[in-house]
């Protein structure tokens, strides 16, 4: 029996396993094409350093927390402190209740699914904190980390934040 001996229907059921067939290919293709084009790099760089320093990290805050460093900021007591756009963020870096003037004090806003926004900002001192502003680009939950280095270590402390307006 010959194709063009076969039913009208079963005709039909061919070219549409055909055209079927066809889609999936041009749907693949476009689905590895967004694929390639949206590629993200590692969301960290130096990630492998991060994770050999991750002792000396933690070693390095529990030394300054000994000695008496601390970070407050109404940042890390309110509900939510922050709203979309820019935001004014003060900081206080203390050792034993007595203001750091010059330490380093930074910032990092990240967004835990893509790099796309992560930002860092350094605050800088005056009035016996550091300020500076933040841009908040879009709602929705945001990972905020406090760097702030004194005589070559490193206080950090991270939190997440919801903005909702």
């Amino acid at each position: 029996m010959k194709f063009k001996d076969l039913d009208k229907s079963v005709k039909y059921a061919f070219y549409s396993m055909g055209a079927i067939f066809i889609l999936l290919f041009i749907a693949t293709g476009i689905t590895v094409y967004i694929a390639k084009v949206g590629h993200e790099d590692v969301i960290e760089k130096d990630y492998y350093e991060k994770g050999l320093n991750y002792e000396k990290t933690l070693e390095d805050i529990r030394i300054m927390q000994d000695e008496g460093y601390s970070i407050s900021s109404p940042l890390l007591v309110d509900r939510f402190p922050l709203h979309s756009g820019k935001n004014l963020v003060q900081i206080s870096f203390t050792k034993n209740d007595i203001p750091i003037s010059d330490g380093k004090l930074f910032v990092l806003l990240e967004r835990g699914a893509t790099a796309k926004f992560n930002q860092s900002n350094e605050l800088y001192f005056s009035n016996n904190e550091y300020s500076g502003e933040i841009m908040i680009p879009d709602l929705g939950q945001w990972i905020i980390t406090i760097k702030a280095s004194h005589a070559g270590r490193t206080l950090t402390k991270t939190l997440k934040v919801t903005v909702q307006k």
